[in-house]
């Protein structure tokens, strides 16, 4: 069985960038989200209540759905491109990018 490719979620941030969410990274995410907050995190619950994400949840999920197109990039340089004018444009496409891949 071939993976099935997300769309591509165009994002303005210090460049043009693009979001991409399989399956796989909605699952590293979870992990990564589990090893910064040392305790267990439903990412499922994340998306069902927004108000409960925090900006370090945003920029770990950002950071896993930009990896395709920049394997290098750290959490602390997508910190760096999440300036607060920013937000809303980041969480739009951020679920974009979820809806796409679930």
């Amino acid at each position: 069985m071939t993976p099935r490719l997300t769309p591509l979620i165009p994002i303005e941030l210090d460049r043009p960038r693009h979001l991409r969410l399989e399956i796989t990274d909605i699952f590293q995410a979870e992990r990564d989200l589990c090893l910064f907050w040392q305790r267990p995190v439903n990412i499922l619950n994340l998306f069902a209540d927004a108000s409960t994400l925090t900006l370090n949840d945003l920029a770990i999920l950002v950071r896993r759905g930009l990896l395709h197109e920049d394997p290098l990039l750290t959490l602390e340089q997508v910190q760096q491109l999440m300036l607060f004018d920013r937000l809303p444009t980041i969480f739009t496409a951020l679920f974009e990018a979820w809806n796409a891949a679930t």
